[in-house]
């Protein structure tokens, strides 16, 4: 038995020493490098550089005995498109799928190869022994790279049954957002998911992007009212197809001041290889706020909003491992040609992605240099009380109105953001509704028509008082029906 074992071991290192000869041969013999096919063009002197970071200048026996001494300490290398991460990294986060795959199949493979045996025992030297025989033969010779791609081919792309790649299921298991947008690497039949509830401008931004690239935006509508997380998920589930390669959603809405319910259908995009864009222009200082947990790869939010600093503060997060795929908007002083290359370091000492977007010529920094005082002047106000206490004012002025107007609100207060509400009122000419308020009553308040519905959007923050709240009131209630009447 030892001699068995010893024996057996042997062969596997003697396969393991051939096949990476193999893969190292072939590797080298393949044309082209790490840039090929990139759409950015990269200097000899960069691609020069590339070569020396990773050791493709030395010889090739000294290559190889490199990547061999390496791959006996587990270190495979870092990967050229997942920038602060190793090839080990990817293989312990696909590992775990894999071996579930793997173990399905042995639950469905082990069954159906019992059965086909017993079918052939049974049935000697007929047309179900033969056909038994075939398939168990095919199954061994032909590779399972070819099978497993004819299967996609059929199951994803013919039938559409499945989709294409994927673990979520168990039948799969206006800036910052222009930057990412105008980043992507998107081709002619991709497709970009978003939802009916976005801001006009990202949606002009998204058209533009999609018409520049080839691909298409798929807006899936959002049920109304919104009551529970779970329509919300599987609305937006409901549009993906294997073609799907963006969702971009935002995290409350600016027409309908609705507040989506974003983390479980940004978790099951990851899962699937789906990129995820939130726009969180109404999010910060509003709602609380942990990106890390929320788990977007981009985020995008304002600051002149509900945190109160100057308007022209704002942020882009992007997840660690894609910032090297951002290009800025405008290129100056703080772009280099080699940004994307691993461990790059920015020109003023910061990381590319942040020299690149930040470092822009004479542009005036000043407002993004008072976030840290309006977070402080919040925390010295107790501004979590004052946020609660426009909370209820807001809510108990749309209860207020909803009674005049006796129309169903658009969400329940769970998805309702906490200082803004969007009140239906009978359908009438917004724009005279707004100057009515404006010249009769002084107030300024957006009216406008969304999908069907007019729409008074309320927004209350701390200056606003119980008097404000009242005044309004009073107005649509004295305007609305002599307004409604006219149209």
């Amino acid at each position: 038995m030892i001699r068995y074992i010893l024996g057996r071991l042997a062969s596997i290192a003697l396969t393991f020493f051939v096949v990476s000869v193999i893969i190292f041969l072939m590797m080298h013999a393949v044309p082209g490098g790490p840039f090929d096919g990139n759409d950015m063009p990269v200097s000899d002197a960069v691609k020069a550089k590339l070569n020396a970071s990773l050791g493709l200048d030395r010889p090739l026996y000294v290559q190889y005995f490199s990547y061999m001494w390496g791959v006996l300490q587990f270190d495979f290398g870092i990967p050229f498109q997942s920038p602060g991460e190793t090839v080990l990294d990817l293989l312990a986060r696909a590992w775990p799928p894999s071996l579930l795959l793997g173990g399905l199949g042995v639950l469905i493979g082990a069954p159906l190869g019992i059965l086909l045996g017993m079918a052939a025992a049974l049935n000697r030297n007929t047309w179900v022994d033969y056909l038994a025989s075939a398939f168990s033969t095919l199954g061994l010779t032909i590779p399972v790279f070819v099978t497993s791609m004819l299967l996609i081919l059929v199951s994803a792309v013919w039938l559409n049954w499945l989709p294409a790649s994927g673990w979520g299921k168990p039948n799969s298991w206006i800036l910052p957002v222009n930057i990412v947008a105008q980043s992507l690497n998107l081709r002619p039949g991709d497709e970009i998911l978003t939802t009916d509830h976005e801001y006009a401008a990202v949606d002009k931004t998204f058209a533009y992007v999609a018409r520049r690239s080839g691909a298409t935006v798929v807006s899936v509508s959002v049920p109304l009212p919104l009551t529970d997380a779970q329509s919300f998920t599987d609305a937006l589930l409901a549009g993906i197809t294997p073609r799907t390669r963006v969702i971009f959603v935002s995290h409350i809405t600016s027409a309908t001041a609705l507040v989506f319910p974003i983390e479980d259908i940004l978790a099951k995009a990851r899962a699937r290889g789906i990129i995820t864009i939130v726009d969180g222009a109404h999010a910060p200082g509003h709602i609380p706020l942990d990106l890390t947990a929320l788990g977007a790869d981009y985020y995008a939010g304002n600051c002149h909003k509900w945190l109160m600093a100057p308007k022209g503060s704002g942020f882009l997060y992007v997840r660690p491992e894609l910032q090297a795929f951002i290009n800025p908007l405008i290129i100056s002083h703080g772009w280099t040609d080699d940004a994307n290359l691993p461990g790059t370091k920015g020109v003023f000492g910061n990381t590319p992605f942040i020299d690149g977007l930040e470092m822009q010529g004479t542009r005036d920094p000043s407002a993004w240099l008072t976030v840290p005082d309006a977070i402080a002047f919040r925390a010295n106000h107790g501004w979590d009380q004052v946020a609660l206490r426009c909370r209820d004012l807001v809510q108990d002025t749309a209860q207020r109105v909803a009674a005049i107007t006796r129309l169903q609100p658009l969400s329940s207060p769970q998805f309702c953001a906490p200082q803004m509400v969007a009140m239906p009122v009978p359908r009438c000419d917004p724009m005279v509704l707004k100057l009515a308020l404006l010249t009769d009553f002084g107030i300024e308040i957006p009216c406008f028509d969304w999908r069907g519905h007019t729409i008074v959007r309320l927004s209350a923050q701390g200056y606003n008082t119980q008097a404000d709240m009242d005044r309004l009131v009073a107005a649509l209630a004295d305007i609305l029906p002599k307004i409604v009447a006219a149209a």
